[in-house]
Order: structure tokens, then sequence, then C-alpha cells
């Protein structure tokens, strides 16, 4: 099994010609510091820019 961290990354979305940069908790490999996929923690990050989407459209 991989070890593996959390972490702040900061990360650029584009929603329907937007760019979002969000900083949200992401998992990365322990021996090559690697991020890795980690499906709750990037639905997370999507949810931020999503969120950031809909406050600017209002």
């Amino acid at each position: 099994m991989t070890k593996t961290y959390i972490k702040q990354h900061t990360n650029t979305f584009l929603i329907r010609g937007h760019e979002y940069e969000i900083t949200a908790p992401a998992r990365f490999d322990s021996d090559n510091n690697e991020l890795l996929d980690d499906m709750d923690l990037d639905d997370k990050a999507v949810h931020m820019a999503n969120e950031l989407y809909r406050i600017e459209m209002d």
C-alpha cells in the first residue's frame, strides 16, 4: 500500500469560460510527492470552484 499525505494544493478550474484558482486539500504520494487522485478531496475542490462561479454569476 502506498503511503500518502494531504496538503494544500492550488489548482485552476475553468467553468463556462471563467477561471477560478482554488486552494484546497489534496492527496500526495509520500515517496515522490506526486499528486494523486482522491475523489472526495477532488470533489470538494470542484464544489469550491462551482460556489465561486455561482457567487460571481449571482
